[in-house]
Parts: structure tokens; C-alpha cells; sequence
């Protein structure tokens, strides 16, 4: 009886030993990938289908540059130049033009004057609908409960917690990624405090001391951009921002653009489909209107100096791509 017993513990053990080997075999297969979290291969790809944001702070402000391949761009904004006339805020150095604020018929982003914090998604439409009035409801709740604002960590803490209730309850996670940016009431007055977050389907979410950042389709040869870029920079352990000024922050955004399209074989075309969109964050200078120093603003870069900021930047790598070639001429003659 002893010897019976002795056998069927073997057995089971043995059993349950290939059974975790077949398991651990199937998912470090490069064929199939095993995800504990149903429905969640359709989410990020939905997150990362079309368009892509990408941010880089400087000591000015914020720039955000959309890109989407679709002819319907002109709905990701709501920046239309009003008559033409542009806005005079000498300290960002590029012509921004005067814009409307944001409403309803666009939820794409969103400036949620409580805490000044700017939020922009990529991904289903539906979903950035939602989240965009889940957060909004959390932040004018926080201001109305405790007369103060909700931190832009606390802000993000709470869109990441509502997404990772979706991601973890069994149904189905939301098919967006976030950015939010803002500065808080301690952080305000200085300019190297613009704090950057992003967060995923899962709801796992990155903040961004450098000020670099990207989400949706090619981020991630974007970041890699970011990084080569940051190869030949002194890194510093403070939270610094290493771009000084507005436009060459817009410049290092059109050049990670650029070269993630070429690394995917896509090609921008501005004057056709108008693929780039640019935004401006910026905060109001001190002044003697104590309400309105350090509110955040949101602005659209020129167009035609957007499009002149993207040749003038295909021009740079069409030179750097030149200069080898020329050097191997000189010493072959």
C-alpha cells in the first residue's frame, strides 16, 4: 500500500514537472508569446496604430510634435491660426500662432486648467474620450474637495490606476498611451522643472527627467534617436534639461522623426498630407497679475515654420550623409 502510494506522488510530480516545462518552452518560443493578461496584443497595437506624439522640454517650454499619416489631421487639433495673426511670446524664439482652447470636439489633448497639467493620447478613440473625462472629473474633484491642486504625479498615479483596473479585471485594457506634462505650484517660476510622464496600456507609467519622449507608432526608434543623440552629451545627475532653447528642441524632434520614418521606410510629406502637427507649452512670465503668472498655455507653432525647421533639418542629414563620402575622395586623389 506504502509502495502504491509512493508510486502516484512520483507520478504526479513528474507530471507537473513537464507540464512547467512545456510552459516555460512555449513562452521563449519567438513564435508565440504568452501574456497573462487577456486581450492585451490588440490594446497595444491599438495604442500604436497610426499616429505617434513625441515631447522635448527646453528651458522655454514644452514642444510637441503629432505625426499621423492620415489626411485627417486637421481634426487631431484644435490650433488653427486665427486670422492669421501669431502670438508674441518672444522667450520660446519660434512664431506661435494665436490659438482657441480646447472643447469637446477634440480628444486628443486636453489643457485641464486646475493644476495646469497638458494631457495628450494616441490610440482608439473611444478610449481617449473616456479617459480624458475620467481624468478631468479626478482633477476638478481634487480641487473642489481639498481647494489645492492634484500634482501632476498624483494626477498621472490616478490615470494609471484607472487603466490598470481595466488591464488586471479581465476585461479588456484600454488601447492608448498618455503623456502628462505640467508643473506644479512648488515647481513653478522654475523652468527646468516641467515634469514629463507617460503611461502605457497596462498602466504602467515612466517619468522623464531628460525631457525626451515619445508614444505610439515608432516610438521606440524615436527614443533610440534620443538616446544616440544623448551619446555625445555630458550627462549630469541633475534634472537639467540639456536643450536650451525652443527651436532647437523642435529641431531634435523633426530629427528623430525623420530618422525613425527612414529606419520604417516611411516617407514624410508635409505639403501633401501635412503629417506634422506642432504644439508649444508654455507659462505665462511673472508679471503683476499674480492669478495669471504661471499658468500654462497652449500654442501652435507656425506651420511654415515648421515646414522650414523640416528642411532645414533633412538639408543636415543629407550633409552629415555626404561628408564621409567626400573624405574617402580626397585621400583616394
Amino acid at each position: 500500500k506504502h509502495w502504491r502510494l509512493t508510486m502516484m506522488m512520483m507520478l504526479r510530480r513528474r507530471s507537473a514537472v513537464l507540464f512547467l516545462l512545456a510552459l516555460v518552452q512555449v513562452a521563449t518560443s519567438s513564435e508565440s508569446v504568452v501574456s497573462p493578461v487577456p486581450n492585451l496584443g490588440p490594446s497595444l497595437a491599438a495604442s500604436a496604430a497610426h499616429s505617434s506624439t513625441v515631447a522635448v522640454q527646453s528651458k522655454d517650454g514644452v514642444v510637441l510634435i503629432y505625426r499621423s499619416p492620415k489626411r485627417s489631421t486637421s481634426k487631431l487639433l484644435l490650433a488653427t491660426p486665427s486670422g492669421g495673426k501669431l502670438l508674441e511670446h518672444h522667450a520660446s524664439g519660434i512664431p506661435l500662432c494665436a490659438t482657441a482652447p480646447p472643447s469637446s470636439s477634440s480628444s486628443r489633448w486636453n489643457l485641464l486648467t486646475p493644476n495646469n497639467c497638458f494631457c495628450t493620447m494616441t490610440g482608439f478613440s473611444a478610449d481617449i474620450a473616456h479617459l480624458q473625462k475620467v481624468l478631468a472629473r479626478t482633477v476638478e474633484s481634487h480641487q473642489v474637495l481639498f481647494h489645492q491642486p492634484l500634482s501632476i504625479h498624483k494626477s498621472m498615479q490616478s490615470l494609471a490606476s484607472v487603466m490598470q483596473r481595466a488591464t488586471h479585471g479581465g476585461g479588456r485594457p484600454f488601447g492608448i498611451q498618455a503623456f502628462l506634462i505640467g508643473m506644479d505650484e512648488q515647481q513653478q517660476g522654475n523652468n527646468n522643472k516641467w515634469q514629463i510622464y507617460s503611461c502605457d496600456p497596462t498602466g504602467l507609467y515612466r517619468h522623464f527627467p531628460k525631457g525626451r519622449a515619445a508614444i505610439g507608432k515608432y516610438a521606440t526608434a524615436i527614443a533610440k534617436e534620443f538616446s544616440k543623440e544623448g551619446e555625445d552629451e555630458r550627462s549630469t545627475m541633475d534634472d537639467t534639461p540639456v536643450v536650451d532653447d525652443a527651436k532647437q528642441a523642435l529641431e531634435l524632434c523633426l530629427h528623430a522623426i525623420v530618422q525613425a520614418s527612414r529606419q520604417e521606410h516611411v516617407k514624410l510629406d508635409l505639403e501633401e498630407d501635412s503629417s506634422l502637427k506642432g504644439l508649444f507649452l508654455w507659462q505665462s512670465p511673472s508679471s503683476n497679475n499674480e492669478a495669471a503668472a504661471g499658468e500654462c498655455h497652449v500654442s501652435q507653432i507656425d506651420p511654415t515654420f515648421l515646414e522650414e525647421c523640416y528642411q532645414e533639418v533633412i538639408q543636415k542629414i543629407q550633409e552629415k550623409k555626404q561628408v564621409p563620402s567626400s573624405g574617402d575622395t580626397t585621400t583616394s586623389s
